[in-house]
Formats: structure tokens, C-alpha cells, sequence
């Protein structure tokens, strides 16, 4: 991933799609929040996104300042939720495949304990 500036917007390079990031923030906080989601620590994120500190202690220390810019916390507050939604729909989607799964299972059995198709779809109408 990586970002550009272009006619005063940011513009974030993702899955080959350019998305137009918000211009409130700059790279460097953009960045900071991407090293957060990568699962760096505060410091760390905080070095790795360009910020000149002497150590990551330091960073930590900057990076708790830079999380009270109200910006900062929105754009972290947004990302939240766009993961959660993302989540939702592939939770959604697993429980749809292994409901799928248990079904044919189910079928499978019931037609190896009846002996066949018809008595097993007979066998699934009283479940």
C-alpha cells in the first residue's frame, strides 16, 4: 500500500484501486494509523510512518498525543467500523456454508440409515 498527493487530495493505492483518502489528514498519520492495523506497537508505528524520534519509547510517548488529534481518532473510529462491517458479511457468509455443510451432511446420513433417496427426503421432512 502506498500513498500520493495529487491536486490537494491523498490518494491510497490499495488491491490496484486508488481511493481518495481524506485530505484532513496527512501521509504521515495515514501511515501511523495503517502501521496501528498492521499490529505495530505505538512507537513503532509512529518511527515506520516517518516521524523523527530518537527511540520508540519516544514514539510511544508522540504517538499518544498524535491518537488525541480528533482527526486521528476518527479516521481510526471509521476504519473500526469498516472492518466490523466486513467482518459481519463474512461471518455471515461462513455460517451460510457451514449450515450448507450440516444440511448435506444431514442428508447424506439419513439417506445411509433409510436406504434412499425417497426415504431420506421422507426422513428430512420430520426434522
Amino acid at each position: 500500500m502506498f500513498y500520493m498527493v495529487a491536486l490537494g487530495a491523498i490518494y491510497r493505492r490499495e488491491s490496484g484501486v486508488d481511493k481518495v483518502m481524506s485530505s484532513e489528514l496527512d501521509i504521515k498519520q495515514l501511515k501511523f494509523i495503517d502501521n496501528l492495523f498492521k499490529g505495530k506497537s505505538r512507537g513503532q508505528a509512529y518511527m515506520e510512518a516517518g516521524y523523527d524520534v530518537e527511540n520508540t519509547d519516544v514514539g510511544s510517548a508522540a504517538a499518544t498525543r498524535l491518537l488525541k488529534n480528533v482527526k486521528v481518532g476518527e479516521e481510526l473510529e471509521r476504519r473500526i467500523r469498516e472492518l466490523n462491517r466486513i467482518n459481519r458479511v463474512r461471518l455471515a457468509n461462513m455460517s451460510e456454508a457451514v449450515l450448507v455443510r450440516l444440511f448435506n451432511l444431514v442428508k447424506d446420513a439419513s439417506s445411509s440409515l433409510f436406504g434412499g433417496s425417497e426415504n431420506s427426503e421422507q426422513s428430512l421432512e420430520l426434522i
